[in-house]
Parts: structure tokens; C-alpha cells; sequence
């Protein structure tokens, strides 16, 4: 992150030719746990013996 507390900014390297749609546009992160997202996929494995 670059820039004063109040507006951060970051820095990007684009991995695709259409930069122009990306340029200038506002990125928000979310307090969102990765772990709890796919918590409620998670299926229980039928043992077949």
C-alpha cells in the first residue's frame, strides 16, 4: 500500500491487454474470512468397504 492512511493507493502490474478498462478504478476489501466462505461447502465422504 502507497500513499497516506486516509487515501491508500496500490500498485499493479496488469496481466491482460485490456488495461484501459481497468485504469483508475476503486478496489474495496472486505473484513470476509476466506475460511468461513467455503466452510458451508464442505460435504461428508460416504465410505464404501
Amino acid at each position: 500500500m502507497i500513499g497516506p492512511v486516509a487515501k491508500p493507493y496500490a500498485s499493479a502490474i496488469p496481466l491482460t491487454n485490456s488495461v484501459k478498462k481497468y485504469v483508475g478504478k476503486k478496489v474495496f476489501a472486505l473484513t470476509d474470512s476466506p475460511a468461513k466462505k467455503y466452510k458451508k461447502f464442505r460435504r461428508k465422504r460416504n465410505e464404501h468397504n
